[in-house]
């Protein structure tokens, strides 16, 4: 009872489980399987074979894809309560992408079948994994528009708004996103030294502190404005 209390806990706050009742929550729960991973540890891998359906139930993953060259694009950050890969759902055969623990990890997993059985029991389980689908689609969109945005002051600013939305954390009165420079340069479609120096100039106007691994944002409003920059 002790395990499935803490999954339980677990499944709270997730989007994938939202208006489900106690009943269908306590069977979600029995039926699901806890994995832990370290910091940098690869949880899957594109092309392998999708066979379990996972949700984080604690800490910070990445997904990305990597070109011919060997060049990685981070295609998104998932953090507390996300699923890792919703188109498992949507019965595709292999990942398309890979992910890897940007720190230590827990993770609720369900065999496919077993969760395709559940999206037949449970009609408020099926419409949230279309509702997933339809707000990863409208992110892809929006990251789209971003990285078509001319101006790299707004492209920078309106990704960190986006990553604070997703994993940033408040941290004595200001909030941290633990990302390095070379990722969210890869997340904006940005060069490093793009990135570097817009930052820098940010810092000047007390809106952010970068640290090695973290950028400290004191001013979200002052992001905001720089989306009207020239």
């Amino acid at each position: 009872m002790q395990e499935i209390a803490g999954k339980m806990k677990a499944l709270e706050g997730c989007e994938l489980f939202g208006g489900l009742d106690f009943s269908a929550r306590v069977y979600m729960a029995s039926i699901a399987h806890l994995k832990e991973y370290a910091a940098r540890d690869v949880i899957f891998v594109a092309d392998d074979s999708i066979r379990e359906v996972l949700v984080l139930a604690e800490g910070r993953v990445k997904l990305s894809q990597f070109t011919e060259a060997g060049a990685e694009v981070i295609l998104r950050l998932c953090s507390k309560g996300e699923e890792l890969y919703p188109l498992a759902m949507a019965q595709e055969s292999t990942y398309l992408s890979t992910a890897q623990a940007l720190e230590d990890c827990n993770v609720l997993a369900w065999d496919a079948s077993a969760f395709e059985t559940a999206l037949g029991r449970f009609p408020a389980l099926r419409r949230n994994v279309l509702h997933v689908l339809s707000h990863r689609i409208q992110q892809l969109g929006r990251r789209f528009c971003n990285v078509c945005t001319g101006n790299i002051s707004p492209r920078l600013a309106r990704g960190m708004i986006q990553l604070i939305d997703q994993i940033g954390r408040q941290v004595n009165g200001h909030v941290e996103i633990h990302l390095s420079q070379e990722s969210l340069a890869q997340m904006t479609a940005m060069t490093p030294s793009s990135v570097s120096r817009v930052l820098r100039k940010w810092e000047m106007l007390g809106l952010v502190t970068v640290r090695r691994g973290t950028i400290e944002v004191h001013s979200v409003f002052g992001l905001s404005d720089m989306l009207r920059a020239k």
